[in-house]
C-alpha cells in the first residue's frame, strides 16, 4: 500500500480582508494577471503525486478502514472501506483471470447510483483497466455507439439493464462478457457473470496483478462528453489528471470537507449521477481518498432526496442547479429538513444569487455555498469560491497550477471585466478526445491550452463569472444576448420557479430570444406579465416577447439546460421528472395485490359530451386551420368545422328525422369533411358506427364512389334508408347532396336543443372482433373518449399548446374508421386546437409530397408505415426535417426498423410506441416524452390498472408474462347486444381481457409478447410469432416478415415464416433458416420460409394472420 506521507504538500497561504461583500480570499502575493493578460491561481502550486488512482485513494485506508465507504440511501446496503477495498480487490483479480483483461483496456460501466459503484471502478482501475462509463437510461442505440468508439472489452451493469445492453450488442455485432451487480432479489440473466460472486470470491488469484503496468499518465477514465462541438467523443482522463484535481479541492481555503476523526465523518448525499464527471471525481473518487461516508441515492424522487438528507444527517451537498432549486421550493423542504447541511456546492451550470438567496430563506440560515466551474475535459473542476466569499453569481478563482484566459473571437487575450471565450491550462486538463484529432485541433491549442467554448468574464482577483456557453448565444440585430443573463431575471419573478432561453429565427432581428417558463405550484401568471417584468431590467435588444409556459426545463444529467431539447423537440415536456439519478420511475406501481396502477397523477374527467369537449376551446383557436387535405388542400377553419358540424346536425333532425341514440353509419375515406360529419352527428345526438345489419342504422354517410357499394349493401341487407353523399361533380341518384346540407344557413339550430345526450351516453360504435370470434360492436361513450383525451394531457402530452402566433401540425394518413386514426389522431388533436392534415389513402408519392409541403411535427403512423420511411429510397432527411415526434401504434415494431427511420433522418426524432385496443378508446399505454424504450410500450396512462394474469386468473408479478388485464374510464361500455361476449371479456367486475400477452416491469413499463390467440404451442412450448418476427427483420436483407402456427403430426404446431425482401435483396431460404436457428431455441426453430411481395395486414397495421393461413398454410 503506498503511504499517504509521500504526496504530502506543504501550502503556504495569504489571506487578505476585502469588502464587506465577502470577508477573505486567498491570493498570491502578487497580482493574478501577467502582462500577457493571463489569469494566474492565486493559490500556490502544489505538487501532484506520482501514483494510480487506485493507489491515491487506498493510501490512508488504515485511518479509517471501519468507517462506512458508501452506503445505498434507501435500504442501507454497503461497505466500510476495508471491505471496499477487499472486494475490489479480488475483483481486480477475476478480471485479470477470468475476462482476461489487459492493460489500458477499456471496461464499461453502466450502472445507477449504488453502493458497488465505487468497488467496480476501483477494481476495473487496479486490474489496469480503463473505465468508461455509460448513462444508464440510454438506449441500445446511444449503448451501442459508445462500446464500439470505446473498443469496450466487457461491460458491468444491474440485471435489469441487460435487455438493453443485449440489443445493443446485437446492434454493434459485439460479443463481451456482461458482469451484472446484484442489489435485490432479481435473478441473475441467463449468460452474465455476478460481480458479487466475482467480488466475493477469496480465492481469487491477486498474485496476477503484480503483472499490471500503469503509471501516472496513462488513462484511466474515458466519459463520453459533446464537448464544444459535435457528437459526444470519449475524453481521455489520465490517473494523473484526476489525482491532480482531488489535490486542487484539497486546498484548504476551497475544500468543502473535515478531516475524518475517530469522531467525525463527513456525510455526503450521492445524489448527482456517478457516471458524469462532477460526481466521479468530485464526489466519490475525491470523498474516498478523505474518508467520507458516501450515500448512494439511485432512484431519484424529490421526497426520497430530502428524507435521506434528513435520516443520514448528511454535511455536505455537491449538487446541480436543479436539485439548489428543488430544495429552494419543495414543501417538504424546511428547515428541520436541511439543518444538517454545513456546505453546499453547486456545479454543472451558473445558478443565480436570487435562487441561492430563495435556497438560505429556506434553510433559516447562512450556510458556506459554493460554486465551480469546469468540464468533463478538465476532470472536471477549474473555478472554486473559497470560503467567506460571498458573490454568489461567481464561480471563484482557478485552483492551484491552473492558468486562464478569457479571449476574443481571434484568440486575443482580454483584460479584467471583459467578456470573452474562456480558456484553461493546467494538470487536469484531458490528454485529448480518443481517437479524433480534427476535434482535439479545435480545442487543444498550442502551448496545451483548451478551448471550454463557455464565455466569461474575471474580475481584477481573478474572479470567474460564467456568461453562457459560446454556441449559445442569440445574436438580436448584430448584438450578443447571453441567454443565462435572461434565465436570471426571469428567475427573480416571485411566481417563476424555473426558465430556459433560447434564440428563435425573426424576420428583421436575426434571431430574437423566447422563454420557456416553469412556475411555482399554486402561482399564476401571464405570459404578458413576464416580459413586462424582464423587459424593465434589460436592454431593448435583449427584450423578451415570446414566453411559453412548461411544466419542467430539460435539462442533462448534470443539470445543464438542454436547449437543443428546447429547438427540436418544441419543448414538449420531459417525462415529469428530474433528469439526475432518475433511471427509473419516481414511486412504486405495483400494490400489494399485484395490481398496477399508473405512476401519473389521476385526471379529472369533464362530465361533458365529445362534441361540447371538442369546441370548449373554440375561442382560442376559430380562425385557426382545423383541417386541410394534403391532396387537394381543401381546408376548413376551427369556425368553420362548428358551424358546419351544427347545420348538419339540425338538418338531420329536422330532415332525416334523427333521434338521440340513432345510429348514422360513416362509410368514407380520410377527407377534410371527415370532423364535420362526426360532430354534426354527435351533435344530432347520435351513435356513430360502420356496421349496417347489427347496429340498426337509420342513415349512411359517404362518397360518391362509393354509394354503389352502399347500395349493394343495402339490398344484401333487405334495408332502405337514407344515403348521404359527399361529391365533388354531381349528386349520385338516389342521394342527398353533403354540400348542399351544410351550407344550408337557413336551417333552424334551435331544434338542437332537444338534443339530451350524456356523457355516459355511446357516442361511437366501431366493431371489432376483440379477443374472440367475429366483429362486435364496442360501445363507446362519451365519457370513454373524453376521458383517454385528457389522459393524453399529461405527462405524454406530445405537442406544444397552441397560441397565437404557434399551432402544431399533425399528419393523419391512418384511416379514421379506426379507432387509432378516429380518437388519437382526430378527436385528441383537434380538443387542443391543432391543424389536421388528411390524406385519403397511403400512396408513397402523395405521402412524400405531403411531408414537404406542409410543416408537420407529429406523426402518429402503423409499423408499415415506419418501415416504409426507414427503407423507401426516395425518403430523405428534407422529408422529416421538421418532424419532432412520430407515434407507432396498433402493433409492436423493433428497434431495428426504428434505427433506419433515425438514419434517414439523420438525427435521433422523438419516437413513441403505444398501446391500446378499439375496446379501450384506444390508448392504454404510451411512451412519455423525452424517454427512449423503443421495444416497449410505454407506461400506462393515468387513471389506468393493469393486472398481468395467469391461465387461472391469478396475478403475476414484475417481470413474469401473462394475459394483459385492465380497468380504467376509457374501457368500453360494452358489447353490443353480446352477452355472451361480456361475460367473457369482462372478469372480476369491471377488468377487461385484453387477450394479449405482456409483461410489466418494476416500474411499470409494459412489453408486449403477443396475442394469446396467436400464440404457437410446439412441444407444450408457447412461441410468440412476434418474437420470432424480430429476429427475422433482423436479417440484413429482410425487408418485413411474418409467422405463424400450422399443425405437425410430432410437433402439435411449428412455426411458418413468411419474408419480404429488401429492394435488390438475395437471400435463400435456407439462409434465413439458418440465420434464425442461431438465435433461438431450437423448439423456437423455422424450418419453412415463404417469399412473398407484401405481408397482409390491416388498415391498423396488424398482421393478418390467418389471411397467411387460409392461402398458404392449407
Amino acid at each position: 500500500m503506498v503511504a499517504r506521507n509521500l504526496f504530502t504538500v506543504n501550502r503556504t497561504l495569504t489571506t487578505v480582508k476585502q469588502s464587506s461583500k465577502y470577508a477573505s480570499v486567498v491570493i498570491r502575493n502578487h497580482s493574478v494577471w501577467t502582462q500577457e493578460r493571463v489569469i494566474k491561481s492565486p493559490f500556490k502550486d502544489i505538487q501532484i503525486p506520482n501514483c494510480t488512482l487506485y493507489e491515491y485513494i487506498w493510501q490512508n485506508l488504515d485511518k479509517w478502514p471501519e468507517r462506512t465507504a458508501s452506503v445505498c440511501a434507501v435500504t442501507g446496503r454497503g461497505y466500510t472501506y476495508e471491505q471496499a477495498f477487499k472486494l475490489s480487490n479480488r475483483f481486480a483479480a477475476n478480471l485479470r483471470t477470468k475476462f482476461k483483461i489487459q492493460d489500458g483496456d477499456a471496461v464499461a460501466v453502466m450502472l445507477p447510483n449504488v453502493p458497488d459503484y465505487p468497488l467496480v471502478s476501483l477494481g476495473i482501475l487496479e486490474a489496469g483497466g480503463v473505465i468508461t462509463s455509460i448513462n444508464p437510461i440510454y438506449t441500445a442505440h446511444e449503448v451501442q455507439r459508445q462500446l464500439k468508439l470505446s473498443a469496450a472489452k466487457m461491460i458491468v451493469t444491474l440485471p435489469e439493464i441487460v435487455p438493453t445492453i443485449k440489443e445493443a450488442l446485437k446492434l454493434a455485432q459485439l460479443d463481451i462478457p456482461i458482469v451484472v451487480v446484484k442489489t435485490n432479489d432479481s435473478p441473475v440473466p441467463e449468460g452474465t457473470a455476478l460481480f458479487n460472486e466475482l467480488s466475493e470470491d477469496i480465492h481469487a488469484n491477486k498474485s496476477i496483478l503484480k503483472q499490471v503496468r500503469r503509471t501516472a499518465d496513462d488513462v484511466c477514465f474515458l466519459p463520453y462528453s459533446s464537448g464544444t462541438t459535435g457528437l459526444p467523443k470519449g475524453v481521455e482522463l489520465t490517473h494523473r489528471n484526476i489525482i491532480a484535481n482531488c489535490e486542487q479541492i484539497n486546498e484548504p481555503i476551497i475544500a468543502m470537507h473535515k478531516e475524518t476523526t475517530a469522531t467525525h465523518q463527513d456525510v455526503v448525499m450521492g445524489a448527482l449521477p456517478f457516471f458524469h464527471i462532477y460526481a466521479a471525481t468530485v464526489l466519490m473518487f475525491h470523498k474516498m481518498s478523505v474518508g467520507a461516508k458516501l450515500v448512494a441515492l439511485a432512484k431519484f424522487h424529490p421526497d426520497a432526496f430530502l428524507s435521506c438528507i434528513e435520516k443520514q444527517k448528511t454535511n455536505v451537498l455537491m449538487v446541480a442547479p436543479p436539485l439548489i432549486l428543488l430544495m429552494a421550493s419543495h414543501p417538504a423542504a424546511t428547515a428541520k429538513t436541511l439543518e444538517s447541511i454545513d456546505v453546499v456546492c453547486n456545479g454543472a451550470a451558473p445558478l443565480a444569487g436570487s435562487d441561492v438567496e430563495r435556497l438560505m430563506r429556506r434553510m433559516q440560515r447562512d450556510i458556506d455555498f459554493r460554486q465551480g466551474y469546469g468540464l468533463t475535459e478538465t476532470s472536471p473542476t477549474l473555478t472554486v469560491t473559497p470560503k467567506g466569499l460571498v458573490r454568489y453569481e461567481a464561480t471563484g478563482p482557478p485552483v492551484a497550477n491552473t492558468e486562464m484566459r478569457i479571449v476574443d473571437s481571434d484568440l486575443n487575450n482580454l483584460g479584467p471585466n471583459e467578456t470573452g471565450e474562456i480558456l484553461v491550462r493546467g494538470p487536469q486538463v484531458m490528454r485529448g478526445y480518443k481517437d479524433n484529432p480534427e476535434a482535439n485541433k479545435e480545442t487543444l491549442l498550442e502551448g496545451g491550452w483548451f478551448r471550454t467554448g463557455d464565455l466569461g468574464v474575471a474580475d481584477e482577483d481573478g474572479i470567474l463569472v460564467i456568461a453562457d456557453r459560446l454556441k449559445e448565444l442569440i445574436k438580436v440585430k448584430g448584438f450578443q444576448v447571453p441567454p443565462a443573463e435572461l434565465e436570471s431575471v426571469l428567475r427573480e419573478h416571485p411566481s417563476v420557479n424555473d426558465a430556459a432561453v433560447i434564440g428563435v429565427p425573426h424576420q428583421t432581428k436575426g434571431e430574437s430570444p423566447k422563454a420557456f417558463v416553469v412556475l411555482k405550484n399554486g402561482h399564476k401568471c401571464t405570459p404578458q406579465q413576464l416580459s413586462e417584468f424582464v423587459n424593465e431590467k434589460v436592454a431593448a435588444y435583449k427584450h423578451v416577447d415570446d414566453i411559453t409556459f412548461i411544466e419542467s426545463v430539460p435539462k442533462s444529467a448534470a443539470g445543464k439546460i438542454l436547449r437543443r431539447v428546447l429547438r427540436d423537440q418544441k419543448v414538449r415536456p420531459q417525462f415529469n421528472r428530474l433528469c439526475l439519478s432518475a433511471c427509473f420511475r419516481e414511486k412504486s406501481v405495483w400494490t400489494s395485490d399485484k395490481v398496477v396502477i399508473s405512476a401519473s397523477k389521476d385526471v379529472d374527467v369533464p362530465s361533458l359530451t365529445v362534441d361540447q369537449y371538442l369546441f370548449r376551446n373554440l375561442d382560442k383557436w376559430a380562425t385557426k386551420t382545423a383541417v386541410i387535405c394534403g391532396h387537394t388542400n381543401r381546408q376548413y377553419t376551427y369556425e368553420e368545422v362548428y358551424k358546419k358540424s351544427r347545420i348538419l346536425a339540425a338538418n338531420l333532425r329536422r330532415k332525416f328525422k334523427i333521434k338521440d341514440g340513432d345510429t348514422v353509419a360513416v362509410l368514407l375515406p380520410n377527407a377534410p369533411e371527415y370532423p364535420i360529419i362526426t360532430f354534426g352527428i354527435l351533435a344530432a345526438g347520435d351513435e356513430i358506427q360502420r356496421q349496417i345489419l347489427l347496429s340498426s342504422t337509420t342513415l349512411i354517410i359517404t362518397n360518391e364512389d362509393l354509394v354503389p357499394t352502399v347500395k349493394e349493401a343495402l339490398k344484401l341487407a333487405e334495408k332502405d334508408f337514407p344515403i348521404i353523399s359527399l361529391n365533388d361533380k354531381s349528386t349520385p341518384e338516389g342521394t342527398v347532396s353533403f354540400k348542399e346540407l351544410v351550407e344550408d344557413n337557413n336551417v333552424d339550430t334551435s331544434i338542437l336543443k332537444e338534443v339530451n345526450r350524456r356523457d355516459d351516453d355511446v357516442a361511437f360504435l366501431p366493431y371489432s372482433s376483440g379477443t374472440t370470434g367475429l366483429p362486435k360492436g364496442v360501445q363507446l361513450t362519451n365519457r370513454n373518449i373524453v376521458a383517454n383525451c385528457e389522459q393524453q394531457n399529461t405527462d405524454f402530452r406530445q405537442y406544444e399548446y397552441t397560441t397565437e402566433s404557434h399551432q402544431d401540425s399533425t399528419l393523419v394518413v391512418l384511416p379514421m374508421f379506426h379507432s387509432y386514426g378516429l380518437s388519437i389522431c382526430m378527436l385528441h388533436k383537434m380538443s387542443v386546437g391543432l391543424k389536421l392534415v388528411t390524406l385519403p389513402k397511403f400512396q408513397p408519392d402523395m405521402f412524400l409530397n405531403t411531408l414537404l409541403a406542409h410543416r408537420l411535427e407529429l406523426m402518429y403512423l402503423a409499423p408499415p408505415m415506419v418501415m416504409f420511411l426507414g427503407a423507401y429510397p426516395q425518403v430523405t432527411a428534407k422529408h422529416l426535417e421538421h418532424v419532432t415526434a412520430v407515434t407507432s401504434g396498433a402493433a409492436p415494431l423493433p428497434s431495428a426498423d426504428i434505427q433506419r427511420l433515425f438514419e434517414k433522418a439523420q438525427r435521433e426524432i422523438q419516437f413513441c410506441q403505444g398501446y391500446g385496443l378499439t375496446e379501450t378508446s384506444p390508448l392504454v399505454s404510451l411512451t412519455p416524452f423525452g424517454e427512449k424504450v423503443y421495444e416497449d410500450v410505454g407506461y400506462s396512462l393515468p387513471n389506468m390498472h393493469c393486472r398481468i394474469v395467469d391461465g387461472e386468473m391469478n396475478n403475476l408479478g414484475p417481470g413474469e408474462v401473462g394475459e394483459l388485464l385492465l380497468k380504467g374510464p376509457n374501457v368500453m361500455k360494452g358489447y353490443l347486444k353480446n352477452p355472451k361476449a361480456n361475460s367473457e371479456v369482462f372478469v372480476d367486475g369491471d377488468w377487461l381481457r385484453t387477450g394479449d400477452l405482456a409483461k410489466i416491469n418494476e416500474n411499470g413499463l409494459i412489453t408486449i409478447a403477443d396475442r394469446l390467440k396467436e400464440l404457437i404451442k410446439v412441444k407444450g412450448y408457447q412461441v410468440p410469432p412476434a418474437e420470432l418476427e424480430n429476429v427475422l427483420k433482423e436479417h440484413p436483407a429482410v425487408l418485413d416478415a411474418a409467422v405463424v402456427g400450422v399443425p405437425d403430426q410430432a410437433t402439435g404446431e411449428r412455426p411458418r415464416g413468411f419474408i419480404v425482401l429488401k429492394p435488390e435483396a438475395k437471400a435463400s431460404d435456407k439462409d434465413i433458416i439458418e440465420f434464425v436457428s442461431k438465435r433461438v431455441a431450437p423448439y423456437k426453430k423455422i424450418n419453412e420460409i415463404t417469399f412473398l411481395k407484401e405481408i397482409p395486414k390491416n388498415p391498423s397495421g396488424k398482421i393478418l394472420r390467418k389471411t397467411l393461413k387460409e392461402e398458404y398454410c392449407k
